[in-house]
This record gives C-alpha cells, sequence and structure tokens, in this order.
C-alpha cells in the first residue's frame, strides 16, 4: 500500500496565508478570523503566531511589506520569489493591450486590467519591470492606438457603466440616419460593446425578449426609470449548418461551438454570441452553405433579414 504524505498543520497554516495574501491585503484581525475559521485548522491563532508565519514566508523569498493605516496595519504582498521570465515581444504585447484600454472610455475594463497587471507584476523580476516601463514610455509618444476616437462618448459610456451597475430600466432616445423621426426603447442595461470603429450600449429588451445594440453616435438622450432590471443574464443560442466546402474548412468564432454531423459535408454550430445582428450579416455572406436551425424564432427573423436584403438587388 502506498505510503500518504502528511503536512504539519504549521506548514499548512502557513500556506493558507500565503493563498490569503494572494488575493487580497489584509490586517492581523483579518487574517486571525479568517484562518481560525477554517475548517482545516482546530485552534484560534494569536497576533504572535501570525506574525511567526508571516516572517516565514518572509524567509522563504515573499516579499512582505507592511501598510500603516488609521485601523489597523495591513500586510500586502509585493513580490513572490517565483517569476515569470517575458519575452521581449511578449512585454511589448502587454503594453500594447494597456494603450488599448486607456483608449476607450470604459472604466470597469480600466479597473480590471490595472488589478490584473497589479497582481502580474508582483510575478516579474525587476529588470522586466524596468523593461516594461521603458516600453510604456516608447508606446506614450507613438501611441497604437487614437485615444481620441471615443473621447466624444466618454460621458455617455461613463454614465451608461453607471447604469449597468444600478440594474434599472432606462429609456434611450436614438434616430438613425434614415428615420426623420427620434425612436424610443425601453431596455434594461447590460454592457458597452466595442469594435474597432465603433462603439454600443448593449441592453435587454423586455418587449421583444432579446438584447439589443443601439450604436452611441446614434443616441439622443438616455433617462433612468425607478424600475429594477429583471432579465436574465443566459444568452440562448442561434443554431445553424454548414455544407459543402465551407463545413470542411470553418473556423469557429468565440463564443461557438461546433458539431459534425454524420454527414461529413454538414456542420453543426452553435452561436451563444448576443448580437444577432452582427451574426446574421455574417450568415449572409455563407448564402446556400447556411440554414439556420434553431430556434424557430430566430429562423423566421433571419428569413426576414434575408429577404430585406434581397430586395435591395430585385
Amino acid at each position: 500500500m502506498k505510503k500518504i504524505s502528511k503536512i504539519s498543520s504549521t506548514a499548512h497554516r502557513v500556506i493558507l496565508l500565503l493563498l490569503l495574501l494572494s488575493k487580497k491585503d489584509c490586517n492581523i484581525d483579518e487574517i486571525s478570523c479568517i484562518l481560525s475559521n477554517n475548517p482545516h485548522i482546530s485552534r484560534a491563532l494569536t497576533k504572535e503566531i501570525i506574525l511567526k508565519y508571516i516572517n516565514t514566508l518572509k524567509l522563504a523569498g515573499v516579499n512582505i511589506v507592511k501598510q500603516p493605516s488609521s485601523n489597523n496595519s495591513r500586510y500586502k504582498i509585493e513580490k513572490y520569489p517565483f517569476n515569470f521570465n517575458l519575452s521581449p515581444e511578449e512585454i511589448k504585447t502587454m503594453v500594447i493591450m494597456e494603450d488599448y484600454v486607456n483608449s476607450i472610455h470604459q472604466d470597469k475594463l480600466k479597473q480590471a486590467f490595472s488589478s490584473f497587471e497589479e497582481k502580474f507584476n508582483k510575478y516579474l523580476p525587476d529588470d522586466t519591470c524596468k523593461y516594461l516601463d521603458i516600453e510604456r514610455s516608447k508606446i506614450e509618444k507613438t501611441q497604437y492606438f487614437d485615444r481620441s476616437k471615443y473621447s466624444r462618448h466618454e460621458k455617455i459610456i461613463k454614465t451608461y457603466e453607471k447604469y449597468c451597475k444600478e440594474e434599472q430600466r432606462i429609456t434611450v432616445k436614438y434616430k438613425l440616419p434614415i428615420d426623420a423621426e427620434i425612436k424610443q426603447v425601453t431596455l434594461e442595461p447590460v454592457s458597452v460593446k466595442f469594435d474597432p470603429n465603433n462603439a454600443y450600449i448593449c441592453g435587454y429588451n423586455p418587449q421583444t425578449g432579446e438584447k439589443q445594440f443601439l450604436l452611441i453616435d446614434y443616441i439622443q438622450d438616455i433617462k433612468q426609470l425607478p424600475l429594477k432590471s429583471r432579465h436574465s443574464s443566459t444568452v440562448s443560442p442561434v443554431i445553424f449548418k454548414l455544407k459543402g466546402k465551407l463545413a470542411k474548412s470553418y473556423k469557429p468564432y468565440e463564443g461557438e461551438k461546433v458539431q459534425l454531423c454524420s454527414d461529413t459535408n454538414l456542420l453543426e454550430v452553435s452561436s451563444f454570441y448576443d448580437d444577432k445582428i452582427s451574426l446574421f450579416k455574417r450568415l449572409l455572406r455563407y448564402g446556400e452553405n447556411c440554414e439556420v436551425i434553431y430556434p424557430k424564432f430566430i429562423r423566421s427573423k433571419f428569413e426576414e433579414f434575408a429577404r430585406s436584403a434581397l430586395l435591395n438587388y430585385s
């Protein structure tokens, strides 16, 4: 019988402390409360014991600093003893990603990327961090992305993101270039979406039961209503079949799952992409080699969409 190796209870607590501090900065009281309530620790931990565990991690090479605060000093991991070694190309890619995030006025994405960078930098050696700063200064001068592209949308993007957090219905007034009148729709805010050239608001339309995308350039006004959003975030798939050479060479897009049919000339694709209009436009390009099969109401909508497109050539 294979012998099972055991870990000492003290080593277990030190590892749990490392895991805790890798997730967030904590003071002694928070560490004591969280670790003492762990089902695998059968004792209360005093301040002296916790400081002993912190020093053990420091001796192992984990750079833990004490941050003074008005309530209690917090302990924070600044560097780990194990590092990622990035190539110059990988470093440049990170800086380009950072430049893109800064080019769009979306606080949620900026905060998420900043949090990622803060955690990731703890694994980088000092020379890599210096190289990152050098690449940032180069990008600052050249800028891969036009930071003024979405600047005209900054106010509405920030306002809409606020509405998304508050989860209340809104009314949106918008005007399409082909229409003379201003239209209005009630939406339950979901997110802001970007493509290479445009920014959109995405919201759930309670009347149609679908997500709706509106180009921010077309929006005239947005007002919040005193009604809570009720929609589910679940997106139902659109299933379509591809045939012939297209079925054999098709590369699935993000949010798609493919399944081979018994007939090797057929491919079934389940698309969870929530922008149906963009999906329809792509499927039209496949012509007779594509058939929408599920759900029935989407099949009917696609048929109407295709007929409208054909009218342009009649």
